[in-house]
């Protein structure tokens, strides 16, 4: 769906969507990041991720023009990361973007003293700038060696710049880190490296007027932009924490552009371990491009792969300062850590997978569009108007014999005024299991030919014992193929006397019927055997996993539970399957299920039990399923210097 037929509603429905992307802090991030990311938004009143993805940004910056991690001999990427936020605020407290701006600003004050000379103010290396025009932009480059950091609180500050396609083409060329050459009559510039970040907190309002009256930040906004979506935190004022880490921050900044900026360049690469895990990661984030290219939706996974190494480096460099700052260690080259940890590149495949996530969400249409589906002309339909059939041509059929039963009476036929669906029958629900996916089609029904004569038709049947009042529905026309009919006998029916049954003569074909799909089974329905048996290998896995809590997203990422109902591959592993599994499991009593809270499924989490706190029946299942005590205990237990293993309390 292209921006201009973007709706409001729409947007929302894309909004609501990516805001059930499941987002937990502690597996994208370092012990040491998170702590800091979580005493500090709670500082602020504000979500983790309101803050966090900010923080990138601003880190980004921090490091410089000559700063870039080597993932090949050739293959360099830049620290240049475009994130935007997008929240509702509805209670205007602490802006965030305003905040970050003003500790960024006294650290590059603090970082670069200002000369005496008020002549020489303006040649200072001033990173920070605001609203720019392209000849201010590259003025503002020129003096700060192309050294640059926007922070917005609104997507419309930015969009004001992107009116003109060449404007938008330079964008693209400053996110991927590329030079810049200007040459017209008046000036000639040459800028051979470019670092230039923005960071953008924004409502889903202005997102969308963004979106819908510039074309060409449409494009920039999906290809560029790290964009998540958070709700918006509605924090009592006795919950804001009173502990500030504001100097901290501001020390986080200075460090890195004192590190960084002052020097010479400095290269950052991975470890051999990393090295093996980034291999992995590309592997895997290809094979996956290659399957959404045949779905055209590439754009989701196209700069997967640069963005993979640059939240990498990122996250590296904000690790080691925050743990230098926290245990008081001087930051200096000569005992810099520039080799990126296999643990660091996990991370960065986490925080990557959420953002895909995220991306798809708000690029995936919610709604159909029915001009692009093809309306099947439905197939003639024979008419009955009192005791006259009128039939097409190719439904002429020669008279046949009409069998006569003694428990039938013949009687007037009488028009039937009710509808032929029960009263209980949804057209929303008939179209939502057509579209299920997972409904599995029924064996096709085969109806056998009889020579014997065709049987009665009945038209209406009364009854003396109950009247029934029911209400006409509307008039509903199907689309029904010719259907045969088979008599196999010519025995007499036993009817109740109570009943009336009324035959028609001219009517000499059986009346076709609707077939409806199988009914999709959950995985809380089964019974406790059959979900045993026929996920026997899941669950294997699952209490052998070596950690003691998991979440769903965890689950999927690990493909420990795969949905043996689901009809495409994409969809073999998804959080929901996840939950409902999580919850049998916990249901079997080998865990508890914790969440969600407040109604938010990312808080959803599968606590496992030790091995001496289950029951017999459990202990039974373990030794169907091949799995020993050390085996189920292995996340409770750890080995010591001496080989013995000590329990975890």
């Amino acid at each position: 769906m292209s921006a201009n037929n973007l709706t409001s509603k729409e947007f929302g429905r894309r909004f609501r969507k990516a805001l059930s992307v499941p987002f937990l802090l502690n597996q994208v991030c370092s012990a040491n990041i998170n702590d800091f990311v979580t005493s500090y938004a709670a500082s602020l009143g504000c979500t983790e991720k309101s803050f966090f993805f900010p923080l990138l940004s601003c880190a980004a910056s921090c490091m410089g023009t000559d700063c870039c991690v080597q993932l090949t001999t050739h293959w360099k990427e830049p620290p240049v990361v475009w994130t935007m936020v997008i929240t509702p605020r509805s209670l205007q407290r602490i802006d965030v973007a305003e905040h970050l701006k003003m500790q960024l600003l006294q650290a590059q004050n603090e970082a670069w003293i200002l000369g005496k000379d008020e002549d020489t103010k303006d040649h200072l290396k001033k990173f920070l700038f605001d609203i720019f025009t392209l000849s201010q932009l590259q003025d503002m480059l020129k003096l700060s060696n192309g050294h640059g950091l926007a922070i917005y609180n609104s997507a419309l500050a930015l969009h004001k710049n992107l009116l003109q396609p060449d404007e938008a083409d330079i964008m693209l060329r400053l996110h991927s880190g590329l030079s810049w050459f200007s040459d017209s009559r008046i000036t000639r510039m040459t800028l051979t490296k470019t670092r230039v970040n923005f960071a953008i907190v924004s409502t889903p309002n202005t997102v969308f007027q963004t979106l819908t009256s510039t074309p060409n930040f449409q494009e920039l906004f999906h290809q560029c932009f790290l964009t998540t979506c958070s709700e918006e935190f509605h924090v009592k004022f006795a919950q804001i924490s009173e502990t500030s880490d504001a100097d901290k921050l501001r020390e986080i900044f200075v460090s890195l552009l004192k590190l960084h900026c002052t020097g010479g360049p400095i290269t950052y690469k991975l470890s051999t371990e990393a090295k093996e895990k980034f291999s992995q990661i590309h592997d895997e984030l290809t094979d996956k491009a290659k399957q959404m290219a045949r779905k055209s939706a590439h754009k989701v996974y196209q700069p997967a792969l640069a963005y993979l190494g640059r939240l990498s480096c990122i996250l590296h460099v904000l690790d080691n300062i925050i743990e230098a700052i926290n245990y008081k260690i001087p930051v200096s080259r000569l005992t810099w850590n520039v080799e990126i940890s296999a643990a660091t590149v996990w991370h960065a495949r986490e925080l990557l997978g959420h953002i895909i996530e995220q991306r798809h969400a708000l690029m995936e249409p919610t709604t159909i569009d029915m001009s692009q589906q093809m309306v099947q002309q439905p197939t003639p339909v024979q008419i009955v108007e009192g005791q006259n059939v009128q039939r097409t041509p190719q439904m002429q059929s020669s008279p046949r014999t009409v069998y006569t039963s003694p428990n039938v009476h013949r009687t007037p036929p009488v028009p039937n005024a009710s509808s032929r669906l029960a009263p209980s029958f949804s057209f929303d629900n008939a179209k939502r299991n057509l579209m299920n996916n997972r409904v599995r089609a029924p064996a096709p029904r085969t109806f056998v030919p009889s020579n014997n004569g065709a049987g009665p038709i009945i038209t209406s049947v009364t009854t003396t014992v109950m009247p029934i009042a029911k209400k006409p529905d509307p008039p509903f026309n199907p689309i029904i193929t010719q259907v045969e009919s088979s008599n196999n006998n010519n025995t007499g029916r036993n009817l109740p006397p109570s009943l009336s049954v009324s035959v028609s003569d001219d009517m000499n074909t059986a009346q076709p019927i609707l077939l409806s799909r199988a009914p999709f089974t959950s995985i809380m329905d089964i019974s406790e055997d059959e979900f045993l048996s026929s996920h026997k290998s899941s669950i294997k896995k699952l209490l052998k996993h070596g950690v003691s809590e998991i979440t769903p997203s965890r689950c999927v990422q690990l493909k420990l539970t795969p949905d043996p109902t689901a009809s495409d591959e994409s969809q073999k592993y998804t959080p929901s399957f996840a939950r409902s599994f999580l919850k049998r499991i916990a249901l079997l009593g080998f865990g508890v299920c914790d969440g969600p809270k407040n109604g938010n499924l990312r808080h959803f989490v599968f606590k496992k039990k030790k091995f001496s706190a289950l029951g017999e029946e459990q202990k039974k299942i373990l030794i169907d399923l091949n799995l020993t005590e050390a085996d189920y205990n292995k996340c409770f237990t750890t080995s010591s210097q001496n080989g013995s293993v000590v329990c975890l309390e």
